[in-house]
């Protein structure tokens, strides 16, 4: 019955990216439809294409696919555990650090000499700071406190930090079907890459549409009518955020 005011708002709502909801308000006024339209578009919004989930809460580390503890201080995290960082000129090799090079202290000596230690029956230079004797005339690097010494490297310590949680989104961003989208504002609700207004008192939902209470939604199914809510969407998704795809205020 309102066949007129609605194909207007379907010529209008289909060039929306050059119209605003003032400009295609008043638009329809100058057909004469504005006064007379009760049955009308939703409101929505179109609020982009959503991206991937793939942020984790505060305090937490991103590995993978999965979102864990961050570690202590001193700890690097390799999915669900906390390895110990090693020291300057250790080689990272996963669970050990590779020492630095051992250098060695000389010929032994008969008598005692000064800053020297005895091995064996012989004198030799003590080792300089970080390093140990590795027999007598070695000097080793010692591994950190806490890491046991395996000879060539240092095992590191570690610990255990969960399972892991799922990824999830971004602050001020909602969750839907696996994507990411900025949440709906004025109370508008989101689905997919659209937000939905309510329909006004008086009237009741059809798709995209708010029907007088006397139209039935049937009929307009019935009655070769485009797919309203398909439309709505694909202009949604296909224009910027913020643009407004139709020509009734959010109720």
């Amino acid at each position: 019955m309102h066949f007129l005011a609605l194909a207007a708002a379907g010529a209008l709502a289909a060039n929306a990216n050059s119209l605003t909801a003032k400009a295609a308000d008043n638009a329809l006024a100058a057909t004469g439809a504005l006064a007379d339209v009760q049955s009308c578009w939703l409101k929505a919004y179109g609020r982009g294409a959503g991206s991937p989930v793939s942020s984790c809460k505060d305090g937490e580390d991103k590995d993978g696919a999965l979102c864990y503890p961050e570690c202590k201080d001193g700890y690097d995290g390799v999915g669900p555990v906390c390895w110990s960082a090693c020291p300057d000129r250790y080689r990272d090799d996963g669970a050990f650090c590779a020492k630095p090079d051992s250098y060695g202290r000389g010929v032994g000596k008969i008598s005692k000499c000064s800053n020297c230690a005895k091995c064996l029956g012989l004198y030799y230079k003590k080792c300089g700071d970080g390093f140990k004797e590795a027999g007598c005339n070695i000097c080793s690097p010692k591994c950190p406190d806490g890491m046991s010494d395996i000879g060539v490297s240092c095992a590191k310590n570690s610990y255990g930090r969960g399972a892991g949680t799922s990824l999830s989104c971004k602050d001020g961003e909602e969750k839907d079907a696996g994507l990411c989208y900025p949440a709906c504002t004025n109370g508008t609700e989101g689905i997919g890459p659209v937000c939905w207004g309510t329909c006004p008192p008086g009237t009741s939902k059809c798709g995209a549409l708010c029907l007088i209470n006397s139209d039935s939604c049937a009929n307009y199914v019935a009655g070769n009518f485009l797919d309203m809510a398909e439309l709505a969407f694909s202009m949604a998704s296909s224009n910027v955020p913020g643009t407004v795809i139709s020509l009734v205020n959010v109720a």
